[in-house]
């Protein structure tokens, strides 16, 4: 089960990596927050679709979704800090 847990987060980061890159703009630290926002609202309404098959309570599931919005929001940052096009 770890193992599916570290494929997951590792092609999260691939994957936000790639497209962030792709659609680099050179905007700076706005761009990254804005990045990071959208990414982490786009996996935070999946995390939201859980709430429908799963029988947690909706303040778990609101919780996983602002966790979601955080981690995007971090990964974008960063992202847009340490990413420079050669």
């Amino acid at each position: 089960m770890r193992l599916f847990i570290l494929l997951s987060e590792l092609l999260f980061a691939v994957m936000i990596s790639l497209i962030f890159t792709l659609h680099y703009e050179g905007k700076g630290f706005g761009e990254g927050v804005r990045y990071g926002l959208y990414a982490g609202w786009l996996v935070g309404s999946i995390q939201l679709g859980s709430y429908c098959y799963m029988p947690i309570p909706l303040a778990l599931t609101l919780a996983w979704v602002a966790a979601e919005v955080i981690k995007g929001l971090g990964a974008g940052v960063i992202l847009a800090l340490t990413y420079r096009k050669s």
